[in-house]
């Protein structure tokens, strides 16, 4: 599966293994940090950093929900420079 913007909550399951990153229309696949989450229960019960790219921060924590991730997942960088994406892949 590919990473993905613009995440429904419907789409998350409520127990597994998620990517998590942001990405750009500027840098390289290679500098774009990506984390990867457990959840369980519907809650992200840990992180560990898989990629250590650009962006010192992705905004997940433990204790997000799904749906928070989803929300996190939606956001709109449109007009700014660079465009930064939020992207889920599971």
């Amino acid at each position: 599966m590919k990473f993905k913007s613009f995440v429904n909550v419907e789409e998350i399951s409520m127990s597994g293994l998620i990517l998590a990153r942001i990405s750009d229309n500027v840098l390289e696949e290679g500098d774009w940090t990506t984390v990867l989450l457990a959840v369980e229960g519907g809650v992200v019960v840990g992180i560990d950093l898989c990629i250590k790219g650009a962006y010192a921060e992705t905004g997940v924590h433990v204790g997000m929900t799904i749906e928070e991730l989803a929300k996190w997942s939606q956001y709109d960088p449109t007009g700014q420079h660079p465009e930064n994406y939020y992207e889920l892949k599971f």
